[in-house]
């Protein structure tokens, strides 16, 4: 099973060091699928410059929507799944142990992971 995580941005400078860091560490996910707003701070240097171990695919454009963006950074997307994931968020690191079943269930197709 293979996930590609999906995300969005727009002056994330603060906590996406944190989140990028969170991704890198889950091994389910493959890919990294970025779509950018074009940030005005460090954002994009940021997803620029981070050492993923796993490839990144990255664009940027002026912001439309939300669904705009998010469908553009799932276009992006080569997984088997695609996680959805805020630039301000993470989750349990159970999350890992959760994706290998996750993918086995033939008749799932949507997922949804309650936020506190």
């Amino acid at each position: 099973m293979s996930v590609s995580a999906c995300m969005i941005t727009y002056n994330e400078e603060g906590m996406l060091p944190y989140v990028l860091a969170f991704l890198n560490s889950i091994p389910s996910i493959t890919e990294v699928c970025i779509v950018d707003s074009n940030s005005t701070d460090k954002t994009q240097e940021i997803i620029k410059e981070y050492n993923f171990n796993k490839p990144l695919k990255f664009e940027s454009f002026e912001f439309v929507s939300f669904d705009v963006h998010k469908n553009a950074a799932m276009d992006l997307a080569t997984g088997d799944w695609c996680l959805i994931i805020d630039a301000d968020e993470t989750y349990s690191c159970t999350i890992n142990e959760m994706m290998p079943h996750i993918g086995a269930q033939h008749d799932v197709n949507v997922v949804r992971f309650p936020r506190m």
